[in-house]
């Protein structure tokens, strides 16, 4: 069924060939899905063509309690983390002892809907082991308790 393009569908500007373009050129659409009870982010980027992907994949827990030995366990996880994701992949601890886990693809500019989905998926597909990893430390969860898996 032929359309009128383009087409707005949400922040973006659909053309004929189906590709998503930002309707302002000043700002890139951001995004999230929920995977494995964790806001997946996901901003396009313009120049070069790509797309940003982050999550929170937990908190370290506190020293507060009878919780150092599991501080210890999944500080030292997090330390080995960088050396076990893949080149383009970064772990970062942050000040408020968020675990933050990101990388950069390069998709085309303008992209499909196909291939927006297909590099979202190949991330979410290779961050699950690293996940699991983590959960398995003691990794305090910041899951948002939505299921859109």
């Amino acid at each position: 069924m032929p359309f009128d393009a383009p087409l707005t569908l949400g922040p973006f500007q659909v053309d004929r060939d189906g590709r998503l373009s930002p309707m302002s050129a000043e700002t890139f659409p951001t995004f999230n899905v929920t995977w494995m009870g964790r806001q997946v982010w996901a901003t396009m980027i313009g120049a070069g063509g790509g797309l940003r992907l982050s999550v929170v994949a937990g908190r370290v827990p506190s020293t507060a309690g009878a919780m150092e030995d599991r501080r210890r366990g999944v500080l030292g996880a997090v330390g080995r983390l960088p050396a076990l994701l893949p080149d383009d992949w970064t772990a970062r601890l942050q000040a408020d002892h968020r675990v933050v886990l990101a990388s950069e693809v390069t998709i085309a500019m303008p992209p499909t809907v196909t291939e927006l989905v297909t590099a979202l998926t190949l991330f979410l597909l290779s961050l699950t082991p690293y996940l699991e990893l983590l959960d398995g430390t003691g990794l305090a969860s910041t899951r948002t308790g939505v299921a859109k898996t």
